[in-house]
């Protein structure tokens, strides 16, 4: 019985606890943007971020902002240490 206690006791203790896992994720305004408006991104996921917003543009900043050039769908992706998100913008024309 001792010996079942100690072994259940080792073990415990070589157990490493996992971190909790971060959804990474972002939200942008407005919702359908037009041709050069400007659009507002956020995100509430920890740093450091690295903004690719599908037509060579890019940030590093936590809430950056950024105009697109035409009418068309551009995949706008986060990307921090705990992982990545993606998000499909359709930008209309004026």
């Amino acid at each position: 019985m001792k010996l079942l206690l100690l072994v259940l006791l080792l073990v415990a203790a070589c157990t490493t606890p996992t971190a909790p896992t971060v959804e990474v994720s972002f939200t942008f305004t407005p919702a359908a943007p037009l041709v050069h408006q400007l659009v507002q991104f956020s995100t509430a996921s920890p740093g450091p971020w690295r903004w690719a917003f599908g037509d060579g543009g890019a940030s590093d900043e936590q809430s950056p902002t950024h105009r697109f050039g035409g009418p068309k769908a551009y995949t706008v992706c986060l990307t921090t240490p705990e992982g990545k998100s993606c998000q499909t913008i359709s930008v209309r024309a004026i």
